[in-house]
């Protein structure tokens, strides 16, 4: 039995990479926060199958432009191992606020 990771997440300008930190993380779909309006670029999801983006719903059940939710089946990430990385570009320099887990609809 392998330990249960947890995700850290590093932000370098437009770029977020997410790393596997203390042990195995399982496939999973994370919402990345910003301060300000975010656009979806580009993902490197390690050997991805099933993968894709979106953005979080607002109370009002538009989308919300400040987030990017990134989801994939598989592999699991490992320590060590190769990162997510996340692109995004922005009208004004966006800052990463909050790196949250998202249940995405069966």
């Amino acid at each position: 039995m392998t330990d249960q990771g947890t995700l850290k997440a590093v932000q370098h300008g437009n770029t977020i990479e997410i790393s596997a930190v203390g042990g195995r993380v399982e496939p999973v779909a994370f919402g990345l926060i910003f301060d300000t309006e975010v656009s979806f670029v580009s993902n490197e999801i390690p050997m991805c199958m099933m993968c894709g983006d979106g953005t979080l719903q607002g109370t009002d059940g538009q989308s919300d432009k400040k987030t990017i939710v990134v989801y994939w089946q598989t592999p699991a990430l490992l320590p060590g191992g190769s990162p997510v990385i996340i692109i995004f570009k922005s009208e004004t320099p966006a800052k990463l606020v909050n790196f949250v887990p998202v249940k995405m609809p069966s």
